[in-house]
């Protein structure tokens, strides 16, 4: 029964290796082609809606071929118009029944009402390397790029963003596998393999279950016989006991020993075998929203569309830190955090003992905050933390995106304070709704918190917002509040007079809702320290960071400029809660003599 076993494992094994490897002979092509020529396009831009691409399922694959240089990219239809601006661009129009794709019209601006000729359009640059787009590929002679989009979203091509459109398109889908016990062809030849092996195993088996029956051969000096047996009649019939041991086991147990295990593996390569007949794994998470948020808006940014964006902004600021190249930093950081790192370019230039600033790391991010919005600008708060040094200081940075045709830069780099606590915010799946600057259903507008706290600082409990704030863990009211600027101020009031201005910084003020009608808000301020020595003739030595950034030893006087870039959570009006500082980053950013 064991040679039976494994005829019938090889059986099965030889259908599904032959069935396999006749649908991969005979089926023929694989997918399912449309090509448009767009040789006589004279656009540098075609936009593929996300329509054409949904008309057939599966995986969408595009094609652009024929130039001296090709892109593709894709992102959401919203974001590809917005980058276009007033770019001239054309569409392409497919009809699935005949699996015909044409050139379709070409938008060019509107000229304004009262007008009779369009406005010169902007010229729209190179359009590689946009953080709008979801994934790109560049190449000189051909790009492709294999999607799976959704109906809202659509796929940019060009050359350079100048010349024509390369001259021929392909759009590709997959066609539908044949299948046999709902295996497609690589999943039965795989199968077929492994029950073949299965097969040859137990064949091994039985042949050597086969030849174990022959009984044993006698070798070398043969035994004595043995004595004959005494007859005695009052002897009791003997029983004989069932025989033990492999031979006296029941013949059909190998059978179905043989038939069980190749049952088991079957069963196992079939688990292995991918169900999707592209052979793409694809996961599919399913995000859970704790509660109702009232934009319906989609969030600016993805998970991967995220990490792919600070991870550039990681390598740019690293390439213009270690060059002190102020115009390469300015494409990837802006604010406050842009005048603190060109401060500090300066400072190293002119000491060399002056350290620089800490690289943007790209690290794993613990909290993720993007604005929900199809217009600009845009925003995106995310914490980042290095898992591998616990006792390393939590660090939080604001992205800011002006327009369209703008990539995100870092408005705002700081450290968390140890016992930061945000309320519960919308997933990043669905993103935060934007709050105005003059709100008035905070507690404090976004507009006014940078001056208010300023006045905290400046005059402590005196200040008539000391109220509002919740100072008991506030670290930088001890480093730079009322009772710093009084100490520091007696200490060389026989010799010079300090004065403290607070005011608003330049930087952009971000305000992103949380789920309790609160706010999270970053907002700048500039703290001026003005020391202008009592006597005439009397010189102000600066020392450290203002020495090297003035450049001289000896002045009449100094004024520096220490800009303060901050994240406090705001509650709502009418809450019983405080506004509380969650991070801050100060620098000295300006210096000069008077």
């Amino acid at each position: 029964m064991r040679f039976i076993a494994a005829i019938v494992v090889f059986a099965i094994s030889a259908t599904f290796l032959v069935v396999g490897v006749s649908f991969k002979i005979l089926s023929g092509a694989r997918a399912l082609i449309t090509t448009v020529d767009l040789s006589h396009v004279q656009s540098p831009f075609l936009v593929v809606d996300g329509s054409v691409l949904k008309a057939n399922p599966g995986l969408q694959t595009i094609e652009l071929l024929g130039g001296s240089a090709s892109f593709v990219s894709y992102g959401r239809t919203s974001d590809v118009l917005g980058w276009l601006g007033d770019a001239t661009y054309t569409t392409v129009n497919y009809d699935a029944e005949t699996n015909e794709m044409t050139v379709g019209k070409t938008v060019t601006p509107v000229p304004p009402a009262g007008t009779e000729t369009a406005p010169k359009p902007t010229p729209a640059p190179n359009p590689s390397g946009s953080d709008l787009w979801l994934d790109e590929r560049a190449g000189k002679s051909t790009a492709s790029l294999s999607v799976n989009v959704t109906q809202d979203m659509s796929v940019l091509l060009a050359a350079n963003g100048v010349d024509p459109v390369p001259p021929t398109l392909t759009i590709s889908w997959p066609l539908p596998q044949p299948t046999f016990l709902w295996l497609n062809d690589d999943n039965l030849i795989f199968l077929g393999g492994g029950l073949a092996v299965i097969g040859l195993l137990l064949y091994l088996w039985a042949l050597s279950h086969w030849r174990n029956q022959q009984g044993p051969r006698r070798r070398g000096r043969m035994p004595k016989p043995p004595r004959p047996r005494r007859y005695s009649p009052q002897d009791a019939p003997s029983i004989v006991a069932p025989a033990r041991g492999r031979r006296g086991a029941p013949r059909g147990r190998s059978y179905f020993s043989a038939i069980g295990l190749s049952t088991i593996f079957a069963l196992s390569l079939t688990a292995c075998s991918s169900p999707y007949e592209t052979g793409v794994g694809v996961d599919t998470p399913t995000p859970t929203v704790t509660a109702a948020v009232e934009s319906e808006l989609p969030p600016v940014v993805t998970a991967a569309q995220l990490r792919r964006i600070i991870a550039d902004i990681s390598d740019t600021v690293a390439k213009a830190d270690a060059a002190s190249d102020r115009e390469l930093l300015k494409t990837r950081m802006s604010g406050g955090a842009l005048s603190t790192r060109l401060a500090n370019y300066s400072m190293r230039a002119n000491d060399s003992s002056i350290p620089a600033l800490a690289p943007i790391g790209n690290l794993p991010l613990t909290f993720v905050m993007p604005q929900a919005a199809d217009t600009w600008p845009r925003s995106v708060m995310v914490v980042s933390q290095d898992p591998e040094k616990t006792d390393a200081p939590t660090t939080g940075m604001v992205l800011v995106q002006e327009s369209a045709r703008d990539n995100y830069k870092v408005e705002y780099l700081i450290t968390l304070e140890p016992d930061a606590y945000v309320p519960e915010t919308a997933p990043a799946e669905v993103g935060s709704p934007v709050i105005a600057p003059d709100t008035k259903l905070l507690l404090l507008a976004p507009q006014d918190l940078a001056v208010a706290y300023g006045d905290v600082l400046l005059n402590g409990d005196a200040s008539k917002y000391f109220p509002l704030f919740d100072l008991d863990k506030d670290t930088l009211v001890t480093q730079v509040g009322h009772d710093y600027k009084s100490k520091k101020a007696a200490s060389i009031a026989d010799k010079a007079d300090v004065t403290f201005t607070e005011t608003k910084g330049t930087g952009k003020d971000v305000a992103l809702a949380t789920l309790n009608s609160g706010a999270v808000v970053a907002v700048t301020l500039d703290e001026i320290e003005q020391v202008s020595p009592l006597q005439n003739g009397a010189v102000v030595v600066p020392e450290g960071q203002q020495k090297a950034l003035l450049g001289t030893n000896a002045t009449t006087g100094v004024k520096s400029t220490y800009t303060l870039q901050m994240v406090f959570y705001v509650p709502a009006i009418g809450s019983t809660q405080k506004i509380r500082l969650l991070g801050f980053t100060q620098g000295l950013t300006a210096a000069s003599v008077g």
